[in-house]
């Protein structure tokens, strides 16, 4: 799998609508340039006329209007604009209407992480995407989370990813590799370390993947690796949790079961109901040293079995 750099991947041709989407851009970029300069050449050129030295005061006319000028400048800058709205006009309205013959994958977003979750119910922290194919992804945040943004710079395309609401993005990947996401609306902390992939694979290898039990194309079958290790990676845990002792956002995950813990409401044992209600009410029980807001809620994002496999692998984690 060919592995692009930020440049490569940005100036490539990655989707169908890279193309009009740079158009646009270059379009409207000259345009700017050109407006800008009917304001600074004349600017320049009257410094350079009309100074002091050439242009003295006993020389200067009053000059009510000019018609004919006027009309220029208010004419051809509106033209102007109404291409700039044209070329923009395009591609957002290729952007924003949905194909009828998608997939859909859903988006999660949440503090600081991405996840995944294909139609057949499988999950991951990166996005695999077939080639030369349409791909919805519906997209949301847990409630009580924040806004985060979704943005994909190869493909020229980012949404708003908002709690308790659904929006929607589309592309269809033409060019194989892999390609960056990143999270463009300020959300906390670790907002820097919002980072995701999209991989794009060749249509026979993802859907031998998407069709297999391997938590991830040429990965090893799930069967053989503890589900509660694979859902802490899914659910993007380990991107603010720790698998040792190091405390990044929240504490490290090495020895939390059964171990005693200082919270606000006192002193108590992490056993399975505490760490049950710290995935689920995050909030309920403040460990001294970190604040509430921190963790979102994953109520709704985990069922019980899960929350369960999850604690039966720390445990596991000594």
């Amino acid at each position: 799998m060919e592995t692009l750099s930020a440049v490569e991947g940005f100036w490539d041709n990655a989707t169908a609508l890279t193309a009009s989407a740079d158009h646009a851009a270059y379009m409207i970029h000259v345009i700017l340039v050109a407006l800008m300069m009917t304001v600074l050449a004349p600017m320049f050129y009257f410094l350079y006329k009309y100074s002091a030295k050439r242009h003295p005061k006993e020389k200067a006319e009053n000059i009510t209007h000019n018609i004919s000028l006027e009309l220029a400048w208010t004419i051809i800058p509106t033209m102007l604009m109404m291409v700039i709205f044209y070329y923009g006009y395009i591609v957002i309205k290729d952007n924003r209407t949905m194909p009828t013959d998608a997939k859909h994958i859903k988006v999660i977003g949440k503090m600081w992480s991405w996840a995944y979750e294909y139609p057949n119910g499988k999950k991951t922290d990166k996005l695999y995407v077939p080639q030369n194919e349409n791909i919805i992804l519906d997209m949301t945040a847990p409630k009580g989370d924040v806004i985060h943004a979704f943005w994909i710079p190869a493909f020229r395309q980012k949404e708003d990813v908002v709690p308790g609401r659904m929006t929607q993005l589309w592309f269809n990947a033409t060019r194989l590799g892999e390609y960056d996401v990143e999270c463009t609306e300020y959300c906390g902390d670790r907002h820097s370390y919002m980072l995701s992939k999209v991989v794009v694979l060749p249509k026979d290898e993802y859907y031998a993947w998407i069709n297999s039990n391997s938590a991830y194309p040429g990965g090893p079958d799930t069967s053989s690796e503890p589900m509660g290790k694979t859902l802490l990676t899914n659910n993007g845990c380990i991107s603010c949790h720790s698998m040792g002792d190091e405390t990044l956002v929240g504490p490290g995950f090495k020895g939390i079961v059964g171990r005693m813990v200082k919270t606000a409401n006192g002193e108590m044992t992490s056993d399975r109901a505490y760490l049950k209600d710290a995935i689920l009410d995050p909030d309920k029980d403040i460990v001294d040293g970190f604040s509430a807001g921190m963790m979102p809620t994953s109520a709704g994002v985990l069922s019980e079995e899960e929350v369960n496999q999850i604690i039966d692998y720390l445990s596991t984690n000594k």
